[in-house]
């Protein structure tokens, strides 16, 4: 969906913001603090890398809970200042602000959607498809004994009649079209609209109603 899609670009680069995070703090656990981690787990800085992105994301503490001293009941064994400093930064970081950044995006991105989509029901139900003139003001014309919307878009401009000419025109063969029917076609295949009553109705009294000349 477009309205999606516009998200994707800041949806990107928030992402890769969050993995040069854990990249960052995985070169930092290597250099700093590679015993702290389990065994056989941070012996090669891609070790640690795939360590701090995995367990960097699924704890929820950071990924210090998962180095030694950072589960409750031993927390202060084989910790340092430094360690602290490591384990609280790198859960602000990642597990608070940069969480809370791609959840934010990810909502507004469905909220426009959403917002979007509603904004779309109103205008169809609000407004002819056809000629786009609102059903209040036809609505007003049935109070004066002409017509209302519901009779309008069944009678004057029922969508489904339009469909059924785009069909007929294509389904036609073009050497026996009429000289109307030409002209139709030719704004279709150049994607023009203009033969549309935009702002215009025929009343059934006769007459005609016309918002641009008003």
């Amino acid at each position: 969906e477009p309205q999606l899609r516009r998200y994707a670009p800041p949806l990107a680069a928030a992402a890769l913001l969050w993995l040069v995070v854990m990249y960052t703090y995985a070169l930092l656990g290597h250099a700093l603090f590679a015993n702290d981690f389990p065994p056989d787990t941070c012996g090669h800085v891609w070790d640690c890398v795939l360590f701090v992105m995995d367990f960097g994301l699924r704890s929820g503490g950071g990924v210090g809970d998962a180095l030694v001293g950072g589960d409750s009941d031993n927390m202060h064994a084989g910790r340092t200042v430094g360690r602290m400093a490591y384990d609280i930064t790198h859960f602000i970081l990642s597990t608070v602000v940069m969480a809370n950044i791609v959840s934010g995006i990810i909502i507004d991105a469905f909220g426009a959607s959403r917002d979007k989509q509603t904004e779309i029901d109103e205008d169809q139900q609000s407004k002819c498809f056809i000629c786009s003139i609102p059903a209040s003001t036809f609505d007003r014309l049935e109070r004066t004994g002409r017509q209302g919307f519901p009779r309008h878009y069944r009678e004057r401009h029922n969508m489904w009649d339009y469909v059924f000419l785009f069909a007929y025109l294509r389904l036609k063969p073009k050497t026996e079209y009429t000289g109307m029917e030409s002209y139709l076609d030719r704004l279709l295949m150049e994607h023009s609209i203009d033969f549309f009553p935009i702002h215009r109705a025929s009343l059934p009294a006769g007459g005609e109603l016309n918002l641009d000349a008003e």
